[in-house]
């Protein structure tokens, strides 16, 4: 919280936090009226519809919920009308009706007249106790931003976001506290910002009321199995291998994901891992496709001894392991050609920043990777000297939809891929 009540203006104040800052602050807002012994499992839903023109499906080997589209979240500001007399100061709070979603994080931009009015302080409300950028204040040019995260619920239909105090300079003058473009919203499952900025006033906005979709019923997913693609030639004792797999944060076709593959199996008694290193084609959302060969040598089905485990690591997601194959399936004999479907499980992502090589994880070392490249633009493009693996949604630009996924999956301070 940002004081400056013997001022008019004051210096902007845009604070990049530290791992160490994100940490300490982490624990300080949790210590605020929650259990230290539920400070692992932190749950940011991120519930998406917004921009879309169409149903997004996301069908897992579990059900989940389909939400229409065109939904979003209105964002207002309360009281609608306030009079003040000169150096006068008054609450304005900023407000959320999130219908049937639940919203997780918002980067948040204000624009007002800073000879009317200026900013005194910026104080977020639960559940947005996660500051991850601090709110800073221009009285100079009239701006303020902030962003946070809830914890350790998302909000669900109305509430509030933050208070902003206010203090009049001037009489007989009027100006608008008002959200500028740049602000987003948030939501689990989406790509794309939900903010629906309800319109700007003198110092407040009208509320819109908002009608929830109802949720429609999820299709589950049968369990695929592998198939054989050709047909096996009995004097090849080969196995050839392509490969589909589910990964989250991949909306459009085309898109192109570095993917680590690892095969753990026993060959005459002795533990055996190969790992073979693929680029991945998207092919329908969320879904990967590598349709060349993913084996760089035969695999020989007669010195294999089940069961094998398989394992998908993308270059931003955590080591997945998707299948155990028991046995050999029916169907899958020396000579064949074979595409292995592990589409049940979505592979996560956000393991952005890699030490030693390779982290395997998702921590506050990401969060802060992420959060780096947030600026006052909505999107900020990603160059050559950027870590391209912050572009979790793979579309070019780094912005608070790749900040969602990631507070989607972090779900405790460490979060682990498997080990192989």
């Amino acid at each position: 919280m940002i004081d400056h009540s013997t001022q008019n203006s004051t210096t902007p104040h845009t604070a990049k936090q530290s791992i160490s800052q994100l940490t300490a602050k982490f624990d300080t807002k949790r210590k605020r009226g929650l259990v230290l012994s539920t400070l692992g499992v932190i749950t940011f839903l991120l519930i998406g519809a917004g921009l879309l023109t169409a149903l997004q499906l996301v069908s897992m080997d579990q059900s989940l919920i389909q939400r229409a589209a065109d939904e979003r979240i209105d964002i207002q500001m309360s009281p609608s009308s306030v009079t003040l007399a000169p150096n006068q100061t008054s609450t304005i709070n900023l407000t959320a009706n999130t219908g049937s979603l639940s919203m997780s994080a918002t980067k948040v931009v204000l624009r007002y007249d800073s000879a009317v009015f200026t900013i005194e302080e910026i104080t977020p409300v639960e559940p947005f106790t996660v500051i991850l950028n601090e709110p800073g204040i221009d009285n100079t040019t009239g701006m303020a931003t902030f962003t946070v995260g809830a914890t350790p619920d998302p909000l669900v239909g109305q509430g509030t976001i933050a208070s902003i105090v206010i203090r009049a300079v001037n009489t007989d003058d009027q100006a608008r506290l008002s959200y500028d473009g740049a602000t987003e919203v948030a939501a689990f499952g989406s790509s794309t910002n939900r903010a629906n900025i309800a319109g700007d006033s003198t110092i407040t906005v009208q509320p819109t009321s908002t009608t929830p979709t109802p949720t429609p019923t999820a299709t589950p997913t049968a369990t695929p199995t592998a198939t054989p693609t050709s047909a096996p030639d009995p004097n090849d004792p080969s196995l050839r291998l392509t490969m589909r797999y589910r990964l989250d944060g991949v909306n459009e076709p085309n898109i192109e994901v570095p993917t680590e593959v690892s095969f753990r199996y026993t060959t005459n008694g002795t533990t055996i891992v190969n790992t073979y290193n693929r680029v991945f084609t998207s092919n329908e959302q969320n879904t990967m496709t590598l349709t060349e060969s993913l084996l760089d040598e035969e695999f020989n089905l007669q010195t294999i001894e089940a069961p094998i485990e398989i394992f998908i690591k993308p270059t931003n997601g955590l080591r997945t392991k998707l299948r155990t194959i028991e046995t050999i399936p029916e169907g899958i004999t020396p000579g064949s050609t074979v595409e292995i479907d592990v589409t049940e499980t979505l592979v996560q992502i956000g393991d952005v920043e890699h030490a030693n090589d390779e982290d395997n994880r998702i921590n506050l070392n990401d969060i802060s990777s992420i959060t780096n490249y947030l600026g006052d633009e909505a999107d900020t493009p990603v160059t050559a000297d950027m870590n391209p693996r912050a572009d979790l949604d793979h579309n070019g630009v780094i912005n608070i939809s790749d900040l969602s996924y990631i507070l989607e999956n972090f779900t405790e301070l460490n979060v682990k891929g498997e080990d192989l």
